[in-house]
């Protein structure tokens, strides 16, 4: 069969099944707190930045058995990043602020993906870090 043979070569952790997204669509609209960005990317062992990428840009419509009207259509609830964009506007959003924010995030990211590897530039730290609250 063509799919298994496109498949063989992967790994059987970081993958999601075609039916699993629409069970991350529906814990996640049932409770966006709980069911975040942070909790699939633990259940399926994949990076939260390619969790985002994936869900993002699904959608799963919930339609009447008889009727085959929608009756609503579930997509990604990002509860975490809601809650980086208020603590973002909340400091009046300019250009200065976001650049910030983007290069605090993008150390945070390294910093946790790397730690203390020396590569070429040396150890990895932040180069920069917005102060909490």
């Amino acid at each position: 069969m063509v799919e298994d043979t496109l498949r063989a070569s992967l790994p059987t952790e970081k993958r999601i099944l075609v039916d699993e997204i629409y069970k991350i669509l529906y814990f996640n609209n049932g409770d966006p707190e709980t069911y975040t960005i942070s909790f699939w990317s633990d259940h399926f062992n994949i990076p939260p930045a390619a969790m985002r990428n994936i869900l993002n840009y699904v959608a799963y419509p919930l339609t009447d058995p008889e009727t085959k009207q929608v009756l609503r259509i579930l997509y990604f609830i990002d509860s975490e990043l809601q809650k980086q964009t208020q603590e973002l506007l909340s400091e009046g959003i300019n250009r200065d602020n976001y650049l910030r924010y983007l290069e605090a995030d993008y150390s945070k990211r390294m910093v946790s993906e790397h730690g203390d590897e020396l590569g070429i530039f040396g150890k990895v730290e932040h180069t920069f870090e917005l102060q909490e609250g």
